[in-house]
């Protein structure tokens, strides 16, 4: 009984932390640029190393002996520790960006808070794991399966509770796995209860009431609490509506004043007008420069990609075309625009010639049949993190070759694709249409593209309206677009039918492309669905730059995250020199965190590299990342729990599992479009469920991996080496997250795929050369040939 008891304890704690973890990567998505937050999170990751080397800096303390009342006792403060982080996160106000110091001190101060809760989780993980021979499939496996349960907890928890009372929950979760480690135990079963019903009790009167609230992305923007119209949360963004007070210049357009604002996460900003039937309160919108491609197409047919507010839906509509919109945030389409601000609006979400759908564009456009006059894309940039992986640098499936494809052959003959955005990559973006108008056979593509600016000097801060076509402008239609421009203070940048000097003129119309791009200050290479890097430029580059907070500061973070790891790593080693003891043990040590730290590596590269792989076709990335986090993790407890019966005495079985890994990365790399291909129009549903079969053999097979090492070190009396081991496959797993990233930007996420399966290969290599007794104790106490 008290072992089934410690299992579901151990399911209970995972789950907890990796709910945790989740909402800390909204949360700091929210609050501060997305370098930060991955450097956020990187450093709570970090609780997992830091729990297993306080195992192992205390080794008498965290012995066999009053095992279930230290465990006990561990979980119980870190419950209470979760309870503390959320009052403090409660009464933190957002950073504050002007003030330089009190960013950084806030930043440290949040980070801190967010490690000490994982250290905790984690000496509970690394105690149960040290101690607890013979045990070790089944906890391994209610370790995995605690967490896909957490992660599928955490994704609904946040689509439906607010933040704070998500980590309520989280807390109350952390309270039950006190009482399941120690059931016995008096004071620890009266006191979890008597906080889990208050707990509870607080989370149903806050969910009604919502006195307990965050209001850091607020107190970010420098919005008052009483100007905020409406607020909402879900599992990928926060939605808020304001007042646009700053717009009350007399020289705007009343629709303009009177607009509301729609911020999402605090960042990216799309309006809301006023909108009562009479078309010329609106007709301002006709001398916008996004409007560009409208001036071409007049009662045609429109998708737009990210329509927001309605303000490009208004736009089409005044040139008489049918709207298709596809938005992937339901709290803007369903809870604003077709409720709460439906009257306001004019209901133009519901207008007869306006069809809205809620998902993620490209994996609309795959599925779609039809084809349209114009297909806009409409300042659809944002530097705001994401649950779906964006946590060092903004990947944009909009901006690949592939995207590019899809858009050109959703084309009517003499269609248009309107792009508006700010000026920085502006070159790049011609290079994805350069790239993709030769796989669609365009010939000549330099006199099929047009671009109009705000502005005639050049700057970061300008709007740009890129037109790519696929046929050549006419005369007619150049004369068209400079009349508008001429009339409304915008500037043609780049005609086909003229010839200029600026960077777009050269690279168009260079005799050597390629020469151009060498010797180009930026990164001009195309960028593809299996490297989607459109905003990188280089690692490393300067605080100062404003591309630096666009790549997310990515060198820095390696640097950092390196150096920590190295230092957790080489425990042992300054252990062994101080006590002059590096002997033939020590360099067996070693051999095992080399195991262990190629099983990180190679965990968190498959796993990165599969949830790209599935981001398009599951529609919205959260769906990706839960899924197929959720199935790893599943799949991988259930192959602990097959381990058990593995003979883990035989190197042969870590051979032939680190093979069937890496096997099943090259099906990954080279039949898995197929099969995404042939099904691109299932359901959601259905999708989801072959997306989690597709990925189950892979995390069954990772899950054996590290039992059977941690097996192989009980039986051979080694259990003092777990912890460390622990330690520096959670260092590692960090340091992974930036590397693979890093490897993927420059080589892709197939390539990552490859090296995650080779680092498999890797670990059995590192099982191999270990120099062990002749024979070990299995399992049932017999002595067997190693």
């Amino acid at each position: 009984m008290q072992n089934k008891k410690m299992i579901i304890g151990v399911l209970l704690l995972t789950a907890s932390a990796l709910m945790f973890e989740l909402f800390l990567v909204r949360i700091f998505s929210i609050i501060f640029f997305s370098n930060l937050a991955f450097l956020g999170i990187s450093i709570a990751l970090l609780g997992v190393a830091l729990g297993g080397l306080v195992i192992y800096a205390f080794p008498n303390y965290f012995s066999k002996d009053n095992f279930f009342n230290r465990i006990s006792t561990f979980c119980f403060l870190y419950a209470i520790i979760l309870v503390l982080f959320n009052i403090y996160l409660v009464s933190l106000n957002a950073v504050q960006y002007g003030d330089n110091f009190t960013t950084i001190i806030t930043s440290i101060e949040l980070f801190t808070a967010s490690t000490i809760p994982m250290c905790f989780a984690n000496i509970c993980l690394a105690y149960v794991f040290k101690t607890q021979e013979g045990k070790t499939g089944k906890l391994y496996f209610a370790d995995l399966f605690g967490a896909g349960i957490g992660v599928i907890v955490a994704v609904l928890a946040m689509t439906f509770l607010t933040p704070v009372n998500v980590m309520i929950l989280v807390s109350i979760t952390a309270f039950l796995a006190a009482i399941f480690f120690n059931y016995k135990s008096n004071k620890i079963i009266f006191s979890s209860s008597i906080l889990i019903t208050l707990l509870l009790g607080l989370l149903i009167v806050n969910q009604r009431s919502n006195f307990l609230e965050l209001n850091l992305v607020l107190s970010k923007l420098g919005v008052k609490k009483n100007d905020v119209i409406f607020q909402k949360w879900n599992s990928f963004s926060h939605i808020s509506v304001t007042k646009n007070d700053s717009l009350g210049t007399a020289s705007l357009p009343p629709a303009v004043r009177n607009s509301l604002g729609i911020r999402i996460d605090g960042d990216a900003y799309t309006p809301i007008y006023p909108f009562d039937g009479d078309w010329e309160k609106v007709s301002f919108l006709k001398s916008d420069l996004s409007d560009l491609a409208y001036q071409l197409h007049d009662a045609g047919s429109s998708l737009i990609i990210g329509p927001g507010g309605g303000r490009d839906v208004l736009m089409a509509l005044l040139s008489h075309n049918n709207v298709t919109g596809v938005d992937i945030n339901p709290i803007i389409v369903n809870d604003l625009m077709k409720k709460k601000f439906f009257e306001f609006s004019g209901g133009i979400y519901n207008n007869k010639m306006v069809n809205i759908k809620v998902a993620e564009g490209r994996s609309f456009i795959r599925a779609d049949k039809n084809s349209y006059d114009v297909i806009a894309i409409p300042l659809v940039d944002t530097w705001a993190s994401t649950i779906g992986g964006n946590l060092a640098l903004v990947e944009n499936y909009l901006y690949t070759v592939e995207a590019f494809n899809d858009f050109l052959n959703h084309l009517k003959p003499n269609g248009t694709l309107t792009i508006t955005r700010w000026a920085p990559n502006g070159v790049r973006l011609l290079s994805l249409y350069l790239e993709a108008s030769k796989n669609v056979g365009i010939s000549n593509p330099e006199k099929n593209v047009l671009i109009i600016s705000n502005s005639s000097t050049p700057s970061n801060y300008n709007l740009h309206n890129f037109l790519f076509k696929n046929s050549a402008f006419t005369q007619e239609e150049v004369a068209v677009i400079s009349n508008f421009a001429k009339n409304n203070g915008f500037f043609v940048i780049y005609n086909p039918l003229s010839q200029g000097t600026n960077d777009y003129y050269e690279y168009l119309n260079a005799n050597q492309r390629s020469l151009f791009i060498k010797n180009y200050k930026g990164n001009l290479s195309p960028t593809y669905d299996n490297r989607p890097f459109f905003f990188f430029n280089s690692l490393f580059l300067g605080a100062g730059s404003n591309a630096s907070k666009v790549d997310g500061g990515l060198g820095t973070i390696f640097v950092v995250i390196f150096i920590f790891s190295v230092l957790i790593i080489g425990v042992p080693f300054f252990k062994g020199v101080s006590n002059k003891a590096f002997t033939t043990d020590m360099a067996d040590l070693y051999r095992y965190i080399g195991y262990f730290c190629c099983l990180g590596f190679g965990f968190i590269f498959i796993e990165m590299g599969l949830i790209q792989k599935f981001i398009l076709y599951l529609e919205y990335p959260i769906y990706s990342y839960s899924v197929i986090l959720a199935a790893l993790l599943v799949t991988a407890g259930a192959g602990s729990f097959v381990s058990s019966s593995i003979d883990n005495t035989k190197k042969n079985w870590f051979y032939l599992i680190a093979i069937l890994i890496f096997a099943l990365q090259i099906f990954s790399i080279s039949l898995l479009q197929l099969f995404l291909h042939f099904s691109i129009n299932f359901s959601i549903a259905y999708k989801i469920l072959l997306a989690a079969l597709l990925t189950a053999p892979s995390g069954f097979f990772m899950g054996m991996m590290l039992p059977l090492g941690l097996r192989r070190l009980q039986l051979l009396g080694r259990d003092h080496y777990i912890p460390l081991c622990w330690a520096a496959n959670g260092a590692i797993s960090v340091l992974a997250s930036v590397v693979s990233m890093i490897l993927a930007i420059y080589f892709g996420f197939n390539f990552i795929l490859i090296v995650g399966g080779m680092s498999y290969l890797a670990a059995a290599f590192f099982i191999f050369i270990l120099k062990e007794p002749s024979s070990i104790k299995n399992s049932k106490g017999l002595e067997t040939h190693a």
